[in-house]
């Protein structure tokens, strides 16, 4: 049996951490990285919670998300995954662990007001998927 690592979001891109901006786009080595946080909010008895979840976008996604703010709303499909980097700063010599969903489809669905701004679908080619190919038995 195949293992499936799949995670559907639909929520509000987040605030920015600080002074950066809510999608920050950077190079990363001949690559582009776009990294923001998206709300998903639930309702459960009256309480409304909020859950943020941290995503990742490279190149064509991360070109795509580049224009997006805080407030727009979005859709995302890709894979969760966990990392770990050395802290530096306060947190110097400290192993820091993260989880972030790593990016294989990104649309925009409208803004802060809930109206439609684009179709802007963008999703890898089928070929840089890993496992889209195999013939699955369902």
């Amino acid at each position: 049996m195949r293992d499936l690592n799949r995670i559907e979001l639909i929520g509000t891109i987040g605030k920015g951490y600080q002074d950066n901006p809510a999608v920050m786009v950077n190079p990363a080595g001949k690559h582009t990285k776009a990294q923001f946080t998206i709300v998903c909010k639930n309702e459960f008895n009256g309480n409304v919670y909020e859950t943020f979840i941290r995503v990742s976008a490279w190149n064509a996604l991360a070109d795509a998300v580049a224009g997006m703010q805080e407030g727009d709303r979005i859709y995302v499909e890709g894979s969760w995954q966990n990392g770990s980097y050395d802290g530096k700063g306060e947190k110097e010599g400290q192993k820091i662990k993260y989880s972030e969903v790593s990016a294989r489809i990104v649309e925009g669905m409208g803004g802060a007001g809930g109206e439609v701004v684009a179709d802007n679908a963008v999703s890898l080619p089928v070929s840089a998927r890993p496992g889209d190919n195999d013939d699955l038995p369902f």
